[in-house]
């Protein structure tokens, strides 16, 4: 990839360099999902609940990890960065059931206030941050 030419990876390969990159702490994963661009030019985006791995990023990989706190927060507040990976992504660990599950979560929480407060206040950070 350094040289130009383009990853190519599945299933398979996105869990084997989670289990080399999160070895100790590979059985605490929740949820992992590849989301992004997913183009064979770009890095690799992975989408980690965990509460014992931290977010990283370098040239070819960006894990955004958050808590299960944070991620149920996320859930309710119909979070941006939870929503997305789980309707874009593509499983990884976890179940199709559990991601269905979490897909009809999303669809019948109701949009409140709060929800759309933090979203807005996330938004104008995104914006700040890029």
């Amino acid at each position: 990839y350094q040289f130009g030419f383009p990853k190519f990876y599945d299933k398979n390969i996105i869990s084997s360099i989670v289990r080399k990159i999160c070895e100790k702490s590979y059985e605490t994963l929740e949820l992992c999902m590849l989301y992004g661009s997913k183009k064979p030019h770009s890095d690799i985006d992975l989408f980690i609940v965990s509460d014992q791995i931290q977010s990283f990023q370098n040239d070819w990989l960006d894990i955004y990890a958050v808590t299960t706190a944070e991620f149920k927060q996320g859930l309710n507040l119909l979070d941006i960065s939870i929503t997305d990976p789980i309707f874009t992504g593509n499983l990884i660990i976890g179940t199709e059931h559990q991601l269905e599950i979490l897909k009809q979560t999303i669809l019948d929480t109701p949009i409140t206030k709060d929800a759309i407060i933090h979203n807005q206040k996330r938004s104008v950070h995104w914006v700040y941050a890029h």
